[in-house]
């Protein structure tokens, strides 16, 4: 089948760096687009998880 979507989870201490926040979840609609695209989607989900 092909993809539906992703996720990232990051395990630690969660950061209160807004621009490290901010470059993930760039970089993750990033690449939801180009699963998109390459699958011939209409949309994917993504999932961004910070913290313990």
């Amino acid at each position: 089948g092909c993809t539906l979507g992703h996720g990232e989870a990051k395990f630690g201490e969660p950061t209160r760096k807004l621009n490290i926040l901010v470059k993930d979840l760039l970089r993750l609609g990033v690449n939801n687009k180009k699963a998109i695209l390459a699958n011939g989607l209409k949309g994917a989900i993504t999932v961004q998880m910070h913290g313990k």
